[in-house]
């Protein structure tokens, strides 16, 4: 297989299709992690002339478990940042959750949900990830449900 591309056309389906690639990438996630090799990139958005299928397809990755997507043109690039950048709420909830548990790390509670080390990693990787963030990358486009 050579990619989402490459698999749709195997199984002859709609690359563009969250629904008809959906078994594969989401099996994919859970297999890079079984083999402890970091969460995997999307696949290419191939209409690479429209923008708001670029950012629906993107903010769809993220669901299945993805953190990035390959990009076949460079002016795709800051509409991915944009889009995978956690937002400012998002930032300020993982910070909180982290000061919740404090030094220890122990199982908390925090504005009623338990906070237990998965939480706590999870909001750690996301604050991290926010560190990593390009500049200019605060809040994603809005995004169609």
């Amino acid at each position: 297989m050579s990619g989402s591309v490459g698999l749709a056309a195997e199984l002859n389906v709609d690359p563009t299709s969250h629904q008809a690639l959906h078994y594969a990438r989401s099996a994919l996630v859970p297999a890079a992690a079984a083999a402890r090799c970091g969460a995997p990139v999307d696949g290419v958005a191939t209409a690479f002339e429209d923008e708001h299928a670029l950012i629906d397809d993107t903010a769809h990755a993220p669901s299945l478990g993805f953190t990035g997507k390959l990009c076949i043109r460079p002016g795709q690039v800051p509409v991915v940042h944009r889009v995978l950048a956690p937002t400012g709420k998002q930032i300020r909830v993982a910070r909180a959750v982290l000061a919740a548990a404090g030094a220890e790390g122990t199982v908390v509670s925090h504005g009623g949900q338990m906070l237990d080390r998965p939480v706590l990693l999870r909001a750690q990787a996301l604050v991290d990830r926010a560190a990593a963030t390009p500049a200019g990358a605060e809040e994603p486009p809005h995004v169609s449900p």
